[in-house]
């Protein structure tokens, strides 16, 4: 597995008090995606399981899950599983951790993992 190191953007002092609300859920989707071979650690044109977190409504979800895949070279992806991430989280897996503090951090993360699927 490969966690995707997402660049660290500050925040701006009017997003900390802000009334979140429902923008503030964070998402955790299973989904499949193709590489695009932009990153050589992945083979291109290969489909990847993937652990994808991001902030956001319910509504904007698989927009948002999209749009972040697309971001860091992955093609047609597929959202299998979809799943509200409980506050306060906390994981023993160090890959899931530090995708979710890429969520806190960016409003984003995804975890790869190493071995391509087969395809159909």
């Amino acid at each position: 597995m490969r966690v995707l190191r997402l660049p660290v953007i500050p925040m701006p002092s009017n997003r900390l008090f802000r009334d979140k609300g429902t923008a503030n859920d964070i998402w955790a989707a299973l989904c499949e995606a193709r590489a695009d071979g932009s990153d050589p650690a992945h083979q291109s044109g290969a489909r990847y399981p993937l652990l994808v977190m991001v902030r956001c409504s319910e509504g904007e979800v698989e927009g948002k899950v999209y749009s972040l895949l697309k971001t860091y070279g992955w093609q047609e992806p597929q959202v299998k599983r979809l799943k509200m991430v409980a506050q306060p989280f906390h994981s023993d897996d160090a890959m899931m951790q530090a995708c979710y503090e890429g969520v806190v951090q960016r409003d984003g993360g995804i975890v790869v993992y190493s071995d391509p699927l087969e395809d159909d």
